[in-house]
Parts: C-alpha cells; sequence; structure tokens
C-alpha cells in the first residue's frame, strides 16, 4: 500500500501548496522533535499510508504527482523499516513543501520524484543524518525527476532543513544543501526556499552537494568570482518575488509571529510578508517565547492570520459571505476588468488534503503520527503508533499504486475518514458563524481525549516492553491506534448528522422540548436567524429598492397575511 503526498507548487492557476513546522527537543514541553506538516490540494484524495517491513529485492518507482510509472531501482540491502505516514518504526520523520525554483533545473531523467525520495528513505534510515545521506545517494545514483523542495527531516534527537533542485531535463542528480536547527529553536517552510547561510565545513550542522556551488556557476547563476562564503542557495535557486514574500513566506510569518521569544516579531517583518520590502528577510529559524505542548502545535496549525491585516473574517467584506466566513471561494487568484488579485492564503484553508504532526518520542513504545485529513480548522488529529502493524481501514490508502485510485476519490462513503470529514466542514462553509464554534468544541474534546488515553496506553506498553513482551506492547499499540482511527469517524459522522439536523434549509433548528404531557407530541423548533444586519446593507447597497415593502394601506390586514406566510 502506497502512503499519500501531495504535489505542493506555488502556481497562479493552481495553488497546490503545502507548509512544515519544525521544533527541536528543546523547544517542546515534551522534549520530542516534532514536525507538523499540510498538504493543499483541492483535488486528492487523502489516506493515512502503510509500508510494513519487506525484503523487496526490486523497488517499483512511481511519480508521486501523476501516478506515472517511472522504473525499479533495487531493494534495501536490509529489511525495509515498518512505517505509518511519515514516520518509521525508529522515529525518523521526513515532511515536504515545494518550492519549485528555477524551472530550467526541474523535471531531470531518472526514476524518483520528490515523494519516492521520501518513502524510499523512510525505509532505509533510521536517523535523520542517514536519512540526508541515503537521499542523496539515491537522488545521484537514480536521477530526481521533480522541481525544488524543502524537506523536513528528524529524529528523536535532531532536527534538519534540507533543500533540493535538479539539474535539469538532461542531467541526472540533484544539488542540495542541509541545516541543522540548533536546539531549542523552532522552524518552518511554506514553498519558498529559506536556506540563505553560507556553507559551513562542519558536517554536524551543514551538509552539502560537493559541486553545490561549481554546478550553479558553470550554469550562470553564481558569478565565478564570487566568494563561496557569499553562496546562497534560496537566493540562487529560488530568488524571491511578491508571490514568495506574500503568498508563501507569510505562513511562516504567522508561526513565527505568535510564538516568537522577540514580541515585536510581527511588526518587524510586515513589510516583508506583505511583499513591500523583499530584501527583509525573515530568519531561518526562531528561538520561541516557552516551550510549545502538543496542543498548541496543532492550533498553530489552524492559524488564519486573525488580528492582522491579513484577516479576510472580516463582516465589512463581501467577501466574507453572509455569515462572516474565514475562507474564500478559490481561484486564490482572479482578474477583474483586466486587474489582477489574489486572496490571503491563510494555513487553514479549505483545500487541504491531509496533515499530521509527528512526535518523535524516546520511550519504547515510539514515535507518535497524529494524522488527520481535510481542512485543519474542521478537523481532528488521531493517534497512530509508528510500531502499528496496520492501520485503520477507514483512513487507509486502497488504491494499490497511487492515493488517486478511481475507487475511492470518486465514491462518497460514510465509512472514509476523507469523505466524513469534507461533509462536516462543507457544511461549516455555509453556516460559518454558527457551526463553526460547534465544530471547534467537539475537536477540543476529542483530542483532550486522545491526548489523555494515550498517556495511558503508553505507560501500559512500555511497561510491556521492560518485561521482554515485545510483540504484546505492539500489538496493544496496533489497536490502540486502530480503534482511535475508527472510533473518531464514527463520532465525525454523527456530528455531521446533528450539524444537518440543526441548520437545514437555512434555518436554525432545535430539537422539541418536552410539554410536560406525555401525550403531546411536538415538533421541532425552527429558527429563521436571517442574514446579519451587515450583509442586508451589501443587498441594498447592490439593489436599492428593488426588495422595498411599500408603506400599508391598511396594517391590520398586512399583519394578518404576514402570519400565514410565517413571515
Amino acid at each position: 500500500m502506497k502512503l499519500i503526498v501531495a504535489y505542493c507548487v506555488l502556481l497562479i492557476a493552481q495553488a497546490d501548496a503545502c507548509t512544515n513546522l519544525l521544533i527541536t527537543p528543546g523547544a517542546h514541553a515534551e522534549g520530542t522533535s516534532t514536525i507538523s506538516y499540510m498538504a493543499d490540494s483541492g483535488g486528492m484524495f487523502a489516506a493515512l499510508g502503510y509500508y510494513p517491513p519487506t525484503n523487496e529485492t526490486m523497488r517499483q518507482t512511481y511519480d508521486w504527482d501523476s501516478g506515472t510509472y517511472l522504473g525499479q531501482i533495487p531493494g534495501a540491502k536490509h529489511e525495509t523499516y515498518n512505517v505509518v505516514g511519515n514516520t518509521n518504526e525508529h522515529g525518523l520523520t521526513i515532511g515536504e513543501t515545494t518550492f519549485g525554483g528555477n524551472s530550467t533545473l526541474a523535471g531531470g531523467p531518472g526514476l524518483l520524484s520528490y515523494g519516492s525520495v521520501i518513502w524510499v528513505t523512510l525505509q532505509r534510515a533510521k536517523t535523520a543524518q542517514e536519512a540526508i545521506t541515503v537521499m542523496d545517494e539515491l537522488m545521484q545514483a537514480y536521477g530526481y525527476t521533480s522541481s525544488g523542495e524543502s524537506f523536513s527531516i528528524a529524529d528523536p534527537n535532531e532536527v534538519w532543513i534540507m533543500e533540493v533542485v535538479g539539474k535539469g531535463p538532461k542531467t541526472k542528480g540533484s544539488i542540495w544543501v542541509a541545516k541543522k536547527l540548533p536546539d531549542g529553536t523552532v522552524a518552518a517552510h511554506a514553498n519558498q526556499a529559506r536556506i540563505r547561510a553560507p556553507l559551513v565545513d562542519d558536517p554536524s550542522t551543514c551538509r552539502y552537494a560537493k559541486d553545490v556551488v561549481s554546478f550553479a556557476q558553470s550554469i550562470g547563476l553564481y558569478p565565478v568570482d564570487s566568494p563561496v562564503e557569499r553562496f546562497s542557495f534560496s537566493d540562487t535557486f529560488d530568488p524571491l518575488g511578491f508571490l514568495g514574500a506574500r503568498v508563501a513566506e507569510a505562513r511562516v510569518w504567522e508561526l513565527f509571529r505568535q510564538i516568537s521569544n522577540d514580541p515585536n516579531f510581527g511588526g518587524e517583518y510586515e513589510d516583508y510578508i506583505l511583499g513591500k520590502n523583499l530584501s527583509h528577510r525573515m530568519p531561518l529559524w526562531i528561538t520561541p517565547k516557552h516551550k510549545l505542548t502538543l496542543n498548541e502545535t496543532f492550533w498553530l496549525m489552524r492559524s488564519q492570520y486573525k488580528g492582522t491585516d491579513l484577516d479576510m473574517q472580516d463582516s465589512t467584506d463581501v467577501g466574507s459571505g453572509p455569515f462572516n466566513a474565514a475562507m474564500r471561494v478559490r481561484p486564490l487568484f482572479w482578474k477583474f476588468k483586466g486587474k489582477q488579485y489574489h486572496n490571503e492564503r491563510p494555513i487553514a484553508i479549505q483545500i487541504t488534503a491531509w496533515h499530521f504532526t509527528a512526535q518523535m518520542k524516546k520511550t519504547a513504545s515510539g514515535s507518535i503520527v497524529w494524522f488527520s485529513v481535510d481542512d485543519t480548522s474542521h478537523s481532528v488529529h488521531f493517534p497512530a503508533f509508528s510500531k502499528s502493524t496496520r492501520i485503520s481501514q477507514a483512513w487507509a490508502d486502497k488504491g494499490i499504486q497511487h492515493v488517486n485510485d478511481l475507487e475511492q476519490s470518486t465514491t462518497v462513503s460514510f465509512d472514509s475518514a476523507f469523505w466524513v470529514f469534507n461533509m462536516v466542514a462543507n457544511l461549516v462553509y455555509s453556516r460559518y458563524e454558527h457551526a463553526q464554534p460547534i465544530v471547534a468544541r467537539e475537536i477540543v474534546r476529542q483530542e483532550v481525549g486522545f491526548i489523555a488515553r494515550v498517556d495511558a496506553v503508553e505507560k501500559e506498553a512500555n511497561a510491556l516492553f521492560a518485561s521482554g513482551l515485545v510483540a504484546e506492547a505492539i500489538e496493544r499499540l496496533t489497536v490502540f491506534s486502530v480503534s482511535a482511527g475508527d472510533g473518531l469517524v464514527s463520532d465525525w459522522l454523527q456530528l455531521w448528522k446533528d450539524l444537518f439536523f440543526r441548520f437545514r434549509d437555512q434555518m436554525t433548528v432545535e430539537p422539541p422540548k418536552p410539554t410536560g404531557n406525555p401525550k403531546d407530541h411536538p415538533w421541532p423548533s425552527t429558527v429563521e436567524q436571517g442574514y446579519p444586519e451587515s450583509w442586508y446593507g451589501h443587498i441594498i447597497a447592490s439593489t436599492g429598492d428593488r426588495y422595498a415593502v411599500p408603506a400599508a394601506a391598511s396594517a391590520e390586514l398586512e399583519w394578518d397575511k404576514s402570519r400565514v406566510l410565517g413571515l
């Protein structure tokens, strides 16, 4: 079975994009390396993937965006590692965002797209540094077919950012640089290359392709007479423009401004993310004002620029709709009378396909992938242990080679997490200010419950591991993960039913209240809540007196008729 991946490249015509938040152990309240990831792709069917250990002699490879068969590479020299989502049994986690970069370097010859590089590596490497080595060896030996990528790579001890570009359509291999985050810091990336720091001859903190500078010089991207110490990977291979700042880096700013130990961070870099001062680049990492909790991480990835100039939930703006929605109808970019406009791209948006927060733990029970699908602001992360030997079928990808399995992606199913979470979120969009608080409360209830239950099952499993009962411990973790996934989909389907009852036919419906007489059978009560006053103002501004009621000749006559009509 294959894991899912989104093609995260920033385009005007179609903005499929990703965002990663990277937290080092010293910056996390539980002392765990943590990566939080979301993939935006409106047409993708999303599922939790699972790779069991195997001794395959050859490994088939596919382009992870189109499902096109690319060929085969030799299998691993050892039994591969168990992989759940983007995390393997040793706690290695890899995420990504596509920055694209210089278009002449995309689409190189070979057998590995960025998605294949991720999951082949997860099956073969134990640590972050080993992963970087394996990724480099794979790309140089078998070719890299994608455009520019930023990879988040972490194990229980270290967190790295690795940025990669190909060598063009005729040259096999890749060019890359990787930087280790200092412990106690937090980083992020969102479709713009961010590594600008000079290359340092210290492989424990900085690693890079041996020809990264000479290759750039050979194709005219870096002057041959410029010193190596001034070389910037980001500026060379992915030069910054307005869109890189306003639509990509703004997401990084949104995360950093909330957690930075500098209370002035948001204001300091506002000119940059607004696209007014592109030379005012943000740092690659920051020190947070306090150690982040798991719950904080979940909610950071639900951010929507609240209280900033980029906040789109504005009752004075007709784009928010009558019920003050925080989202905008796509596409992201649009034209009116020949002029180009754009909506903002908050972190939480409706076209997200899937997302996770992976905690790389040092305990015997191992790492946890907190996984969910669809819009981050209207979904719940459920816990799946990376040592699990099976996953909930409600979340599984049932396709053989590519996630966009035709039956799963076109057939709505009440047994599928993807469809059930989409059903709830899409109902919220039409009645945002009424339905969203209900869903938010349920998210909190579910996630608080999961966190408490994880603590309990970890203690049980760790005790089994300590007693030498390894198989029993892994089975305990597996049963818990499967049960958590199954139960959440069942609960979320019931939530959709409750919301559908409450908000059907553009009304607000309440269950009937007992009258005290057991023979009475009252109907549910309905309230025609109408639009907010500000929205009526928009209607009148655009229609004038079209819907105005003239002064009544007989007020009593009009009142009688209004009661009959239920007005």
